[in-house]
């Protein structure tokens, strides 16, 4: 993902409807490229504060660290769901092997 792909989808991840296939190049990008990393946290911490406000809270501060955190929970969250997705996948072809070694021993012996 190049920079202007990255900063066009900085919505969308602040507001949680970035495509799971953009999520992992977006924050890969956003860890690596220091521009974009600063428009994200100026959307965020804009976002953050306004919706601390718009609740009555007090205003947190410490959203550089609520930003990073995020992305790292979001990355572990992908990274998650792959494992997953790739176990279920590896359990579906070892029953499906399964399958087909035992149609061959009865198609032999019977």
């Amino acid at each position: 993902m190049n920079c202007q792909e990255t900063q066009a989808n900085i919505l969308h991840f602040i507001q949680r409807d970035l495509p799971q296939k953009d999520m992992i190049p977006f924050i890969d990008h956003v860890m690596s490229c220091s521009e974009c990393m600063d428009e994200l946290e100026i959307y965020y911490i804009t976002a953050m504060a306004m919706q601390e406000i718009d609740e009555g809270e007090t205003l947190t501060g410490d959203y550089r660290q609520a930003l990073l955190n995020e992305l790292d929970d979001r990355y572990e969250e992908l990274e998650y769901e792959n494992e997953r997705s790739n176990l279920i996948l590896m359990a579906v072809f070892a029953v499906m092997l399964v399958a087909f070694i035992a149609f061959f021993i009865w198609f032999i012996f019977y």
